[in-house]
């Protein structure tokens, strides 16, 4: 019989905390390509190994961290608890690394407050929840993780892309040089906008990649009009250019053309939705889909001449691709599963022993 001490020096080792997210769309994540998980259909039926999707296949390192982000099969996301239970903290850490994939081509939903959920790792190998979300994907995962999916989600699993863990890590890696030339970019703040683009809802939409562009276009005024050589030699002119009140987003637009920094196609879109931000902001007149696709276009560029090497194809594609196929929101069907268990996964029993043990008074 062991202790309630050895009890809890077992589950150190055995159960390690973490926070954890959905990658959404869905993907199945696998190692190999002899390791991919099969999803047959029986007769109206669709049959799966719920207990492989709780497998991590692989981990991701995080730029400037020492931990990384586990992927499971089922495209469960988890980080381990360093920052506590920060509900905010947490949602932006998450937000930041999908950026990474969103800018490497690899389009990922952002998550909010109410996508995370609290888990662990178990012997290093599978990745449980301990409390459960009832919001989309989150109710998804946790019916097909629990063997209690409808027939339409088995079909959903059914005919979900496949990626390798080897790609994603490419793709975040690819992804997270353009973030990390980014700087004074909210990119999570992009992929928020992106989302809700997705999800046609214009106006956000609209409101938050202003604030990018606006981001982008001092950037680009910072490192190419007041950074510029025969700038810095006279304080005068250096001081001029720096007053905002003088240099309205319009008149930086212009420059940017006359210096060939943008196309005129770029001035076009960029004053479309300028446009129509003005509109919202003082008339609240709702922007329509041309608006924010113009936006949208704009910032494509205007992060091409911020990195000129930036592969502006890879990233519309991954969007193009998801956008092309989505209907209206994006969310699939939802079951309750207020009578589902989870499946009892290798060495878990022992781990609840050892929890109760821990836990005795």
């Amino acid at each position: 019989m062991i202790t309630k001490h050895e009890a809890k020096d077992r589950l150190k080792i055995r159960r390690i905390p973490c926070v954890i997210a959905y990658i959404n769309p869905l993907n199945i994540v696998y190692s190999n390509f002899v390791d991919e998980l099969s999803v047959l259909k029986s007769g109206i039926k669709y049959k799966w190994d719920n207990i492989k999707l709780h497998e991590v296949v692989g981990g991701i390192n995080i730029n400037e961290s020492q931990h990384s982000l586990l992927v499971c099969r089922d495209g469960l996301i988890a980080l381990p608890a360093v920052y506590g239970y920060d509900e905010h903290r947490i949602t932006r850490e998450f937000n930041f690394i999908i950026s990474s994939f969103m800018l490497g081509g690899h389009y990922i939903r952002s998550v909010d407050i109410e996508n995370i959920e609290t888990g662990f790792l178990i012997d290093k190998k599978y990745v449980i929840s301990k409390n459960y979300s009832n919001c989309y994907p989150n109710v998804f995962h946790r019916n097909i993780r629990f063997d209690n999916a409808s027939d339409i989600e088995g079909a959903l699993l059914s005919s979900s892309p496949r990626v390798s863990i080897n790609e994603l890590i490419a793709i975040y890696n690819r992804g997270n040089e353009a973030v990390n030339l980014l700087s004074g970019v909210s990119v999570d703040i992009l992929l928020r906008g992106i989302s809700k683009l997705e999800k046609r809802e214009w106006l956000d939409c609209l409101s938050l990649l202003w604030i990018v562009i606006e981001q982008l276009v001092a950037r680009i005024w910072s490192s190419k009009v007041v950074g510029d050589e025969s700038v810095k030699s006279s304080k005068n002119r250096l001081n001029q250019l720096k007053d905002n009140r003088a240099w309205t987003i319009a008149n930086k637009i212009e420059v940017f053309f006359h210096k060939k920094i943008i196309s005129m196609d770029t001035v076009n879109n960029l004053n479309v939705s300028r446009k129509a931000r003005n509109d919202l902001v003082h008339g609240g007149r709702p922007p329509v889909q041309s608006d924010v696709n113009a936006a949208f276009s704009a910032i494509s560029e205007l992060i091409s001449a911020v990195i000129p090497d930036f592969d502006c194809a890879i990233f519309r594609r991954g969007f193009d691709e998801i956008v092309g196929s989505s209907l209206v929101k994006g969310d699939g069907p939802v079951v309750s599963t207020f009578d589902a268990e989870m499946p009892l996964l290798p060495g878990l029993e022992e781990i609840y022993e050892l929890v109760e043990i821990a836990e005795r008074d």
